[in-house]
């Protein structure tokens, strides 16, 4: 019974900072970001197509979409919803409040979660939709399987970003990008084992499987080899539990200090 109390206990806290950070959200500057994610990466497809009068080969297009919409604009729009997590708080001074809750620390990691992910999402996939109706001859395929793609480039990157933040509080904005630039930009690049544990390496190969390009698998074959598409999703959503698992523990025994001078 006490067990059951405590779960009910943490799934309130957490049900009650979502809505909270949700309402929060609607502001002006974030809707204005949430529309600029939503339009850029079809305006920016759709200008390249009319300037080369249609003459850009459909691998070409097939990456600019994949980095566009599963890289470049979910890692912006978590970097703004999920980075801040704790620094937000922190800084405002209200983390003596939150800390001093029943699952307050906890209950922020995960609440603050679910609405980065919600609102990445209500970005990139309108996105996936515009762009998967400029490229290729298989719209309806092209978008269920960028739809997939971005889905699960949402929640891992929320749950590092989130980690970033849990460690960093102060400077998590510089770390993310930091670490998305080296290790999900150059390292997962690398022809070698060390890019088996970036996501963007796992969300590449779902990439040229899903895609059916003869080009890009014919290319990835000969440099990286073959993996199944269900190891590369089982290896994401556990690379996401687990980082977020480790962001709720550190979250629970880390001390901050409400100092803006002094804090992490």
């Amino acid at each position: 019974m006490q067990e059951k109390s405590t779960d009910d206990g943490l799934i309130q806290a957490v049900w009650q900072v979502a809505r909270f950070e949700a309402a929060r959200t609607f502001t002006f500057g974030r809707i204005a970001i949430w529309l600029a994610l939503i339009a850029l990466p079809t305006v920016l497809i759709a200008t390249t197509q009319l300037q080369s009068r249609g003459q850009i080969p459909e691998t070409g297009l097939l990456m600019t979409a994949y980095v566009l919409v599963v890289q470049v604009g979910c890692m912006m729009g978590l970097v703004l919803w999920a980075t801040p997590a704790v620094g937000g708080e922190v800084e405002s001074q209200t983390w003596v409040y939150i800390a001093m809750r029943p699952w307050g620390r906890v209950a922020v990691v995960l609440g603050k979660y679910i609405v980065a992910v919600g609102w990445t999402l209500s970005a990139s996939i309108p996105s996936a939709i515009g762009v998967s109706l400029l490229i290729g001859s298989q719209g309806l395929v092209t978008l269920v399987w960028m739809v997939a793609l971005v889905f699960l480039s949402t929640v891992a990157y929320a749950a590092l970003y989130m980690l970033i933040g849990v460690v960093f509080s102060r400077r998590a904005t510089v770390f993310s990008v930091i670490y998305s630039l080296i290790v999900e930009g150059a390292v997962s690049g690398i022809p070698a084992a060390i890019c088996e544990i970036t996501v963007s390496y796992r969300l590449r190969s779902l990439l040229v499987e899903w895609s059916g390009n003869s080009e890009l698998q014919a290319t990835a074959q000969q440099i990286y080899g073959s993996v199944s598409p269900p190891i590369h999703i089982a290896v994401i959503l556990a690379y996401s539990a687990l980082l977020l698992s480790i962001a709720t523990v550190v979250v629970h025994v880390k001390e901050y200090a409400i100092e803006a001078n002094n804090a992490v």
